[in-house]
């Protein structure tokens, strides 16, 4: 059956499904007996994240003062993806300012953008208003308006 999953798109690939493998069960129950406490102090988890990160880092890379976090899921990182990089465009402290003291702001997407966008906009007060759709050819290339 086509898009078995949910999917209303053939290059929706947005969501993670476990592994399905009875070495996961194990993996799941291990992690589980565990209960891993990681706030703070040294704990093997954390070492593991450490170390699962500087990998990443590695591979893709980028420079030795790269750093990382692992999210929950796309959700999550889309809002804090956008939070850095608002932070670095307007070196701002909204902590402190809150957004209205910062400009007006442009999101550009392509049509079928994952709904999360639109959602962290909303999350950290901006609204979808601040979303500007762009055209793509097949190819995903930006279509010019000239």
């Amino acid at each position: 059956m086509p898009y078995a999953t949910g999917n209303t798109h053939p290059r929706f690939f947005g969501w993670v499904h476990g592994a399905g493998l009875p070495v996961s069960v194990g993996a799941e129950l291990v992690a589980a007996t565990m209960n891993s406490n990681c706030g703070g102090r040294d704990h093997g988890a954390i070492e593991v994240e450490r170390a699962v990160l500087d990998w990443l880092l590695a591979v893709s890379g980028l420079p030795d003062s790269a750093s990382a976090i692992l999210t929950t899921g796309t959700s999550q990182a889309t809002i804090l993806a956008l939070t850095a990089a608002r932070n670095k465009q307007f070196g701002c402290d909204v902590r402190e300012t809150g957004i209205q003291a910062l400009p007006r702001i442009a999101v550009y997407v392509r049509r079928g953008t994952h709904s999360c966008i639109g959602k962290a906009l909303e999350a950290m007060g901006y609204g979808t208003e601040a979303i500007h759709v762009v055209e793509t050819d097949d190819e995903m290339r930006m279509v010019s308006r000239h």
